[in-house]
């Protein structure tokens, strides 16, 4: 397998190269969209517009016994601290990359070496707009409800107001 670590690198926050005591073997890159399907009256499913889904990166990363210590917790420092990466490839820089699994393999035919093969995914930060509100109050009267005690169930009338007009009410 090739190393490809000239051209992929892990930087952190302030751009400085992280993993370098480790070859990187394989970058696999997954860029999706997700189309939003909505059916309609008729039964037939449209699709109006896709929502771009979180770049998810794998990297295959090769550490000689003498470094895997060091690397491997450099790795999971990062893991464990949330810390945003950034993978640099030929093809473009992605930013805001988060380890979601750190999985490894330790073999007796890969004497010497162990493969760690990094999950990351991109975190898509937004931040929300937010403004004070006046809230004007209704009717004071309505504020606040009266204690009218418990009350007992009454016997329906059968009258009402036509009927009582036109005499036939009780």
């Amino acid at each position: 397998m090739a190393i490809i670590s000239d051209d992929v690198k892990v930087l952190d926050e302030n751009l400085t190269e992280i993993f370098t005591n480790a070859e990187l073997m394989r970058a696999t890159i997954r860029e999706e969209s997700r189309p939003m399907e909505h059916p309609i009256e008729t039964g037939a499913i449209i699709t109006d517009h896709r929502v771009i889904m979180p770049v998810e990166i794998n990297l295959s990363i090769l550490v000689e016994y003498q470094y895997v210590k060091d690397v491997y917790n450099q790795i999971k420092q990062i893991y464990t601290d949330g810390k945003f990466v950034i993978v640099q490839t030929r093809s473009a820089d992605y930013r805001n990359q988060f380890i979601m699994a750190l999985p490894h393999e330790e073999s007796a035919e890969r004497e010497g070496v162990i493969v760690i093969a990094l999950r990351l995914k991109e975190a898509q930060v937004v931040s929300s707009q937010s403004s004070d509100v006046q809230v004007n109050p209704s009717n004071p009267s309505n504020e606040s409800t009266v204690d009218a005690g418990i009350k007992e169930p009454q016997e329906p009338t059968n009258s009402s107001a036509l009927s009582n007009i036109i005499g036939f009410g009780a």
